[in-house]
């Protein structure tokens, strides 16, 4: 899924893409297996979000 459908970050654009990442986290409801569910991200963009989640998920206490 990564280099042959995404190679490029969805979020930023410009960097490789390197993980899947659930979109909406597995925590918080999401989907494991649904594609509409996954986007490929780089490492840092992958990071940024991930931490924005806790911090999310943390305050409203939906799921972490």
């Amino acid at each position: 899924m990564l280099r042959r459908e995404r190679p490029v970050c969805e979020l930023c654009q410009v960097r490789p893409s390197r993980l899947v990442d659930h979109i909406v986290p597995l925590r918080a409801g999401g989907a494991r297996l649904d594609i509409e569910n996954l986007q490929c991200l780089c490492i840092g963009c992958h990071a940024r979000k991930t931490a924005a989640d806790g911090r999310k998920y943390q305050r409203t206490g939906e799921g972490y």
